[in-house]
């Protein structure tokens, strides 16, 4: 699902600094604000690059604030591997908290462009299901779609954060580059990684889709996912020709419509996603212009009512 700038989470701006509360990981060397510090990890080697997850927005011992439910966690100077802290909160008299506890941790994971939080405090149950499925996942396939879906002027996120929340109402949502999953629609579906993908491809797909119609949106994920992602899975394979199918149903529907289009003219989607991308399709237009037809008589085919010329 895809959500607008418009309907983004907020996140704290709260600074941590000497003569407040400050938080300490190992060897504290320095600190600038909530988001960069540097650090001496156990085994004498320098981290950099500090990602404060969301979540620690108040000081350990507020009256109102709750549990700690986040960590700081490393970037590697080399850029590559996964590093974690124990972080333990210290206010500005030298007294420390309880550290926060190894379920609640994060893990980054830095390719030589892009860099991962899995932030798993919103469900430590699947801190496990998330390092063998998802992790591997996303590092694979975020570059791959990076390639597979350039446009003029794009720059993809460099950053994506992966989280979870309890009651939201779908499988998952995406702003910008944060994707929020629900713990209890991956406990119930546990095979279900592709429904990530789906996300992931939000993240590609840019800002601009807030202006172009919504299976669109939903579709090409979809196509991302059923058609690149996982196509021996056959998930969009269905009866195309009831009268009530129509090739904007989006998701699953105008994933299969469109791969239908991009069977006898390759190239279509990764054309539409980047003129969504920017802003700038338009249904009267480009359908036309692209295929020599109207998207009307595109689904006439697709639905078997017309013979493809």
């Amino acid at each position: 699902m895809w959500k607008c700038e418009s309907m983004k989470v907020s996140k704290s701006n709260t600074q941590f600094c000497i003569g407040g509360w400050i938080l300490a990981v190992c060897v504290l060397v320095h600190c600038a604000n909530a988001a960069s510090f540097s650090a001496v990890s156990p085994d004498g080697r320098t981290r950099t690059k500090m990602v404060l997850a969301e979540g620690f927005n108040q000081p350990l011992g507020h009256k109102k604030a709750k549990s700690p439910q986040t960590c700081l966690f490393a970037k590697d100077e080399l850029g590559e591997g996964s590093v974690a802290f124990t972080v333990t909160p210290v206010n500005s008299l030298g007294q420390r908290g309880k550290p926060l506890s190894a379920a609640a941790e994060a893990n980054v994971a830095c390719d030589a462009s892009f860099e991962y939080v899995f932030d798993t405090s919103g469900a430590p149950e699947l801190k496990e299901w998330t390092e063998a499925n998802l992790v591997p996942v996303v590092r694979e396939w975020y570059p791959k779609f990076v390639e597979m879906f350039p446009s003029d002027g794009w720059k993809p996120f460099k950053k994506l954060t992966f989280r979870y929340e309890e009651g939201i109402d779908c499988p998952a949502y995406t702003v910008k580059s944060e994707v929020t999953l629900n713990p209890k629609w991956i406990k119930e579906n546990p095979g279900d990684v592709g429904c990530t993908v789906h996300e992931l491809f939000h993240v590609i797909q840019g800002g601009g889709y807030c202006k172009s119609p919504g299976w669109l949106t939903e579709g090409i994920a979809d196509y991302a996912r059923w058609y690149l992602f996982e196509p021996e899975s056959h998930g969009c394979d269905m009866d195309v020709t009831a009268s009530k199918v129509r090739y904007n149903d989006a998701y699953r529907v105008s994933a299969n419509f469109l791969n239908f289009v991009e069977s006898r003219h390759p190239g279509v989607v990764r054309e539409l996603n980047a003129l969504c991308r920017q802003g700038k399709y338009v249904e009267a237009d480009f359908w036309t212009n692209r295929t020599g037809k109207t998207v009307l008589e595109l689904e006439d085919e697709w639905k078997g009512r017309r013979s493809a010329l």
